[in-house]
């Protein structure tokens, strides 16, 4: 790859990263110490932290199973595509849980 695609992947990494870390904090507090904004609020918010925590159940366990770290050429697109594309659902869900109004 060339240098300009390994910075722009290499910061959204850093950014996808630095979402993960405030989304999973931010569920955790909401979902013991915050309030119910709606009806549900808190089955969605378990939803989502359970598949975050099955999403990253499941990059341990591809990244043992794999040994990635001494085939990291032979899985680079698959380790891309899994830690720049699949947390955007999870984050849209979340953002939705949490800012989305139900009236």
């Amino acid at each position: 790859m060339s240098d300009f695609i390994m910075i722009i992947l290499s910061v959204l990494i850093w950014i996808n990263l630095t979402i993960a870390i405030v989304q999973i904090f931010g569920g955790l507090y909401r979902f013991f110490f915050g309030k119910d904004k709606y009806p549900g609020y808190k089955d969605k918010l378990a939803i989502y932290l359970t598949c975050v925590i099955f999403y990253f159940l499941l990059l341990k366990l591809f990244w043992e199973f794999f040994d990635v770290e001494r085939n990291m050429n032979s899985y680079e697109g698959i380790l891309v595509v899994y830690t720049l594309i699949v947390p955007l659902p999870l984050a849209a869900y979340y953002w939705k849980i949490v800012y989305h109004t139900k009236k």
